[in-house]
């Protein structure tokens, strides 16, 4: 069985030269590859702009998946089609070396806010508060959804949530950390860290919806919200067609429970048939193809906790395999749906000035199934139920149904992060904290194939956009002081370069990709040596 080539191999190959570390890439605002003319004037934060200054913002997308790998999509080499993402990276740049936070509340609070999980406090997922850990989401961080609606944008968020205190998520609030609290005009989507596909908790700003019944087919969260999304957005042009605007889509993809119709499963039957071992060492191979890993890069070993594929009997295989057809037919669905939604955005008003981020995870890939994988999900990672590969196997062809919270085998989250060590949860190793990153943005970036290399994270977005939209960020909100961004120097009216649109050669930031000749890689705070960005060597 070969695996999946992709159609983002074909895409690279074309255009892609060797990758040098420690070569700082093109900055994104101040060099060739922009078109067009400079960001917009800064207005100060809480007074809306003219009308004409108005239409000359970008309009911003910021789409973020959940739980998937570094090499899941083809787009970064791995066997999961994603075309909507393709097509953002040729018309964008891609970019191997963002971080997140290795699990997925963290990083929600750190992209919305510009400052580190810590500073939010947010320690984990908002299910398990710890003193200094408790979501107080303080008045002194706050979002980049509010700060946009006080400078005349339109604000909106669609999908998975998970930054509102677990104890505060009820009909009856308090409503003043929910979406619509925190600067979103309206919300779409389930509060919770995950949730059925196909019969999700549905809120609707703050109140409990039921899902609508489709005239045809099945519901599913990924297209309800896709229409959702769609809809707001034609509101938007209908009624206020100059105004620009800021939307926040959150996918329930890939996150467990793997939920998705049958016909997207099919198209991977048999793809993962020689197991997961094989799966790393082709997308390991076809990434230094594509130029998304430099070509010295050494493939980290399988943890010992993990079972070689030759060594599982033929049960677990074939368990294995599907699980794994299963995951890859719901991100291929996911994309899909993202694919739909950004085709809407680029017909619309300004669709050529809408600045868009495709960030694939939130984390590292998902180990939460265990070896076997799980058909009972949350049941298995709080009380620790169960999921024999025997009994799996009895309804093995029903995975990915409405009748079970399945999860795939710990080896798949492993092979999707290739070619890191470890998986979520792991913040000590790339496999949690690696993902791909797509930024696009037609009116001002001309695309290119060749990834940017320059470290950058995930509270690294709101002060881009903010750049972008030529935006001060407020001393204060509602009378509180701000706390500054966490790696942006401040002191400057406007906010400054920033790491995602600029090259960076401060020896702080290492390169993160193992040299033959410095074995232990991409360990952080180990004491590992490691090459820096800029060539040099020292200890981490």
């Amino acid at each position: 069985m070969t695996m999946l080539t992709g159609s983002g191999e074909t895409r690279l190959k074309r255009y892609v030269r060797p990758l040098a570390v420690g070569v700082a890439l093109g900055a994104l605002l101040s060099t060739p590859v922009l078109a067009g003319t400079a960001p917009a004037p800064p207005v100060a934060a809480s007074q809306s702009a003219p009308a004409e200054r108005q239409s000359a913002r970008p309009n911003i997308v910021v789409i973020l998946l959940d739980d998937v790998g570094f090499a899941a999509s083809a787009t970064f080499g791995g066997a999961v089609r994603t075309p909507a993402l393709d097509g953002l990276a040729v018309s964008g740049i891609t970019y191997n070396r963002f971080h997140t936070t290795s699990v997925c509340s963290p990083t929600r609070a750190a992209l919305l806010t510009g400052r580190n999980a810590h500073r939010v406090g947010v320690g984990t997922v908002i299910e398990y508060p710890y003193p200094g850990y408790d979501w107080a989401w303080p008045k002194s961080t706050v979002s980049v959804a509010r700060v946009l609606l006080d400078n005349g944008y339109s604000t909106a968020a669609f999908g998975k949530w998970h930054n509102t205190p677990s104890a505060e998520i009820s009909p009856v609030g308090p409503f003043d950390r929910w979406p619509t609290g925190l600067g979103f005009q309206h919300f779409y989507g389930f509060m919770q860290g995950e949730d059925s596909q196909w019969e999700p908790l549905l809120y609707r700003d703050t109140t409990a919806v039921d899902a609508p019944k489709p005239a045809k087919g099945d519901y599913h969260f990924g297209t309800d919200i896709t229409n959702e999304a769609i809809g707001w957005l034609q509101t938007q042009a209908s009624l206020a067609p100059d105004k620009p605007y800021f939307l926040y889509y959150a996918a329930g993809g890939a996150h467990a429970p793997h939920h998705v119709g049958q016909e997207w499963i099919d198209k991977y039957r048999g793809r993962f048939d020689s197991g997961w071992d094989a799966y790393r060492e082709e997308v390991f191979a076809r990434q230094k193809r594509m130029g998304l890993i430099p070509r010295d890069t050494v493939l980290t070993p399988r943890p010992a906790e993990l079972p070689a594929w030759n060594t599982l009997s033929a049960d677990q295989k074939r368990l294995y395999a599907r699980q794994m057809e299963v995951f890859a037919g719901f991100l291929e669905h996911t994309d899909h749906e993202i694919g739909r939604l950004l085709n809407r955005v680029r017909q619309g008003p300004n669709g050529k000035n809408t600045l868009v981020f495709y960030i694939v995870g939130d984390n590292g890939a998902s180990a939460e199934g265990a070896i076997d994988g799980s058909d009972v999900g949350l049941a298995n990672i709080i009380y620790g139920l169960p999921s024999t590969v025997g009994e799996q196997l009895s309804h093995v062809d029903q995975l990915g149904s409405k009748l079970y919270d399945n999860h795939y085998s710990a080896g798949w989250a492993w092979a999707t992060g290739t070619p890191f060590r470890w998986m979520k949860r792991v913040a000590s190793f790339f496999g949690g904290t690696r993902n791909p990153l797509v930024i696009s943005w037609p009116d001002r970036i001309k695309g290119d194939a060749r990834p940017r290399n320059q470290f950058a994270a995930a509270n690294d977005i709101a002060p881009t956009i903010y750049e972008a939209a030529g935006i001060r960020f407020p001393d204060a909100v509602d009378g509180v002081a701000q706390q500054p961004f966490d790696g942006v120097r401040r002191g400057r009216a406007v906010a400054p370069p920033h790491p995602i649109f600029r090259g960076i050669r401060e020896p702080r930031h290492l390169s993160g990709w193992l040299d033959r000749d410095r074995p232990a890689f991409g360990a952080v705070g180990s004491g590992v040596q490691a090459r820096f960005l800029e060539g040099s060597l020292g200890t981490l």
